[in-house]
């Protein structure tokens, strides 16, 4: 049990499956439509980040889920939010950029 002057900390960095929930989306949509890349907190020899140890900000996640809100002003509904994040990727794929897993 919680003491009452205790507080809950949120972490600031998430795992990848947590970015995706905290953003109310499947794992797959959001590897497919999230352009916000993952820190590296430890690199391995060969220069590569290790995959267990990338962490998603959750400002940088805030900052594009604003910009997808602000785009063509407020959106009205669960349906247009989910159209442009339709529209996003879409855009991914026909740009050559590849969404990072």
């Amino acid at each position: 049990m919680r003491r009452a002057n205790q507080r809950e900390i949120s972490p600031r960095l998430l795992t990848k499956q947590q970015a995706a929930e905290y953003c109310g989306l499947s794992l797959a949509t959001f590897s497919a439509v999230c352009p916000v890349a993952p820190l590296a907190m430890q690199r391995l020899a060969d220069g590569t980040s290790n995959k267990r140890l990338e962490r998603f900000d959750v400002h940088l996640i805030d900052e594009w889920l604003d910009k997808l809100s602000q785009a063509d002003g407020a959106l009205s509904s669960c349906d247009d939010w989910l159209s442009r994040m339709d529209k996003a990727d879409d855009g991914n794929k026909n740009d050559g950029s590849h969404a990072r897993n």
